[in-house]
């Protein structure tokens, strides 16, 4: 199981890291996203959203609204399938062009649990020499703050050298921040976040992300590659290189 778990752990690291050359648990930690503001202003460091209203809505009813019509669509059209997911990979585009492909994946997720929620992406803004790791208390939307599971954060952070907090690499992000609101909204509350992103040009990094996550991870948590798979090829070249690359995770 543990070797399965490495082998789709670094599938799922370096479809991430290739695409982007294409372009201890803390006791006490709060079991809900949806803080009070009272709780908010207790946590000293707080992910504000930096892609509201650009890549989807900014007021929450607006928000909400079109998450709900893309899951409704999904939901009518999912196939039938057992089991508890484990990994998922979703696109990180804007809502009107990934909405109708993500909700596929995040509607498998209704009524399921997760104590964390790790999401691995890539910077589409900057170039950093190493893994980030976001460090702060919290990460905002416009549903609501979710809580960072620190006592994982940490443990990442002792697992290598190569694990740091480069905070330039969340300044006009939007990989990783466009997947929150759907959690927000298939999950509710009780889970908590570790946010990944990697810069993208060390292929070794995607083995000390494997070997690492293969560490924290468990069945009550889940992991999601944020990634568009292929950009620029016409849809011919695209539907075969992003069916070699799947066909490459499910074999492990």
């Amino acid at each position: 199981m543990r070797r399965k778990l490495v082998i789709t752990v670094y599938c799922v690291g370096a479809l991430v890291a290739l695409t982007a050359c294409q372009n201890s648990e803390q006791n006490g930690q709060l079991p809900v996203n949806q803080l009070s503001e009272q709780k908010e202003k207790s946590m000293g460091n707080v992910r504000q959203p930096a892609v509201a209203g650009q890549f989807y809505p900014e007021d929450p009813e607006e928000l909400r609204g079109m998450i709900t019509g893309y899951l409704e669509e999904a939901r009518a059209d999912l196939p039938m399938f057992e089991g508890k997911p484990r990994a998922l990979v979703l696109p990180h585009a804007g809502y009107v062009f990934s909405g109708p492909v993500a909700a596929y994946g995040f509607e498998t997720l209704r009524e399921q649990e997760y104590d964390t929620v790790i999401i691995i992406a890539v910077s589409h803004v900057t170039y950093f020499d190493g893994i980030h790791v976001y460090n702060g208390d919290g990460y905002k939307t416009p549903f609501g703050t979710v809580p960072v599971n620190r006592g994982k954060v940490a443990r990442l952070h002792a697992a290598s050298e190569r694990f740091g907090e480069f905070l330039q690499a969340e300044r006009g992000e939007h990989s990783v921040e466009v997947m929150v609101p759907w959690l927000q909204e298939v999950l509710g509350e009780g889970f908590t976040l570790v946010d990944i992103i990697l810069s993208g040009d060390a292929p070794d990094d995607w083995q000390v992300l494997a070997d690492a996550l293969a560490g924290i991870v468990d069945d009550k948590t889940l992991v999601i590659a944020s990634s568009d798979l292929t950009h620029y090829p016409n849809y011919t070249d695209s539907v075969y290189a992003d069916t070699k690359t799947l066909n490459a995770i499910l074999t492990g």
